[in-house]
């Protein structure tokens, strides 16, 4: 099980419409879930009349007498047929798997049944009743209040968007709702957080009413699925922090691109339900139409926000350009420090910091300040490694602080990758950032063999750099 837990950043400001709507949300579903729970029960009996158990019995036994031609199994399918109508699944687990494949198809309407199903004699009286029952169903609900397509007002669609079915239901969609809905309003702010959850809300209720004419729908799910969508247009570059369960044995956590990870996590089981349907009580169509209207704002937002490709907020374009300004070590480093807080994969605001730092004449003083820095030189320079071309990794090592323990930024590289690097750096003539390196692998722990060859360029070094000295002393030297 994958949790994505955000991206390492602060909250900006506190999420105090996401919290109202999960607040709302609560307090309708409690309100009305013992409405639904007398609408299901009195559904329930109507679904249980003598007659209709009697035909569907009947049913059974004549539909599987035509596909699986076995007297025994077609006794075991009126057995099994009633259990199920009871909602008593576990008399079909230890029975031939295909009659329970076989039987499953009746939980469909009727109209839907396989054509087996639909050669017994008593087929047409159950698709009569069971058109009734679709009807009555509909106008039960419709006149408690929840969204159909025959009942389509404001009302219906504000009580069905804040109503759930149980706790589970409302726990599912608000757990997932929070996950999205406090990044994308410390983005968009808070009205347009609401607006946006009700926008996805609507097109994607009436998108699956207007496709799925005889179902009743209630949930947040279209609405959380909008968020989900703005959620991926805002922050498909970055990368994302996810809790990885497999409860109680092993958790971990993982950092993932979100261009690939979300997509593949979170929104393939809806694209693989419209390609392949199948009826599973779940309403995709509600969930594709909030995507769609999510990632569509998301794409207008982005456009007239115009921000820079390592920027998730608007702040983030004034602070660096303070630090651009910035003529103290506190003013830099309180620039830094806000940026880093609310977005700490700003790779360019870290070289920035570390530039300035450099020009001014800045120097790592305090310990608290390193230990600031710590995750974030960490986390940038496995980013170089990983994804960054030599001259880049070169270019970021150079404006690391010379007063750094080079191995805190590094120990999470491969010995292998570090070492082949060092000696470019070292071909390339920068002596200083190689001896760096090699003695930041020898930290690592290498083998024997390893251990011979990073002594030995060491040494090579320390002579290349004596040398060096040696000559420029006879340059300085005064002739006699």
């Amino acid at each position: 099980m994958f949790i994505p837990i955000g991206f390492g950043n602060f909250l900006r400001k506190f999420p105090l419409m996401s919290l109202l709507i999960v607040a709302l949300n609560v307090c309708v579903s409690l309100i009305f879930f013992p409405v639904m729970k007398g609408l299901n029960k009195k559904m329930d009996g109507l679904f249980m009349a003598k007659d209709v158990i009697e035909s569907r019995r009947n049913i059974a036994f004549e539909a599987c007498l035509i596909k699986l031609k076995k007297i025994e199994l077609c006794h075991m399918a009126c057995q099994a047929c009633s259990y199920k109508l009871a909602g008593k699944d576990e008399s079909t687990k230890n029975s031939n798997k295909k009659l329970v494949t076989f039987l499953n198809s009746m939980r469909r309407p009727a109209e839907n049944w396989p054509k087996e199903f639909k050669k017994a004699r008593s087929y047409n009286s159950v698709l009569a009743y069971d058109k009734q029952f679709q009807a009555e169903n509909l106008r039960l609900k419709g006149e408690a209040g929840y969204l159909s397509s025959s009942y389509k007002s404001l009302r219906h669609f504000f009580q069905s968007t804040f109503t759930h079915i149980n706790w589970s239901h409302l726990m599912g969609n608000m757990f997932m709702f929070l996950l999205v809905s406090v990044w994308v309003e410390q983005k968009i702010g808070r009205m347009k957080t609401l607006g946006l959850f009700l926008a996805g809300s609507f097109v994607g209720l009436f998108l699956h009413v207007t496709l799925h004419p005889g179902t009743v729908i209630v949930g947040a799910s279209a609405g959380v699925s909008a968020l989900m969508g703005a959620f991926f247009a805002f922050f498909w570059r970055s990368e994302m922090r996810f809790l990885f369960m497999l409860p109680p044995v092993y958790f971990a956590r993982l950092t993932l691109p979100a261009i690939w990870t979300f997509p593949f996590l979170y929104l393939a089981s809806d694209l693989q339900a419209l390609l392949m349907p199948k009826a599973d009580g779940v309403a995709h169509w509600a969930h594709m139409g909030g995507i769609l209207v999510g990632l569509g704002f998301g794409y207008w937002f982005s456009k007239e926000e115009n921000l820079k490709a390592h920027q998730l907020y608007r702040e983030e374009d004034l602070l660096e350009k303070k630090m651009l300004k910035a003529d103290s070590a506190e003013s830099l480093w309180r620039a830094f420090n806000t940026v880093m807080s609310w977005n700490c994969q700003n790779r360019e605001a870290v070289r920035l910091y570390l530039t300035r730092a450099q020009t001014l004449g800045l120097m790592l003083k305090t310990q608290s300040q390193k230990n600031n820095l710590r995750d974030t030189f960490y986390y940038t320079s496995n980013y170089y490694f990983k994804k960054g071309t030599n001259e880049e990794i070169h270019s970021w090592l150079r404006l690391l602080p010379v007063n750094l323990k080079l191995h805190s930024c590094l120990k999470s590289v491969p010995l292998r990758r570090l070492l082949i690097f060092a000696d470019e750096v070292a071909l390339s003539g920068d002596n200083q950032l190689a001896l760096r390196l090699y003695e930041c692998a020898l930290k690592m722990k290498p083998g024997l063999v390893a251990r011979n060859k990073i002594s030995t360029a060491i040494d090579t070094i320390h002579m290349l750099n004596e040398e060096i000295a040696n000559e420029r002393s006879l340059q300085t030297a005064t002739p006699a």
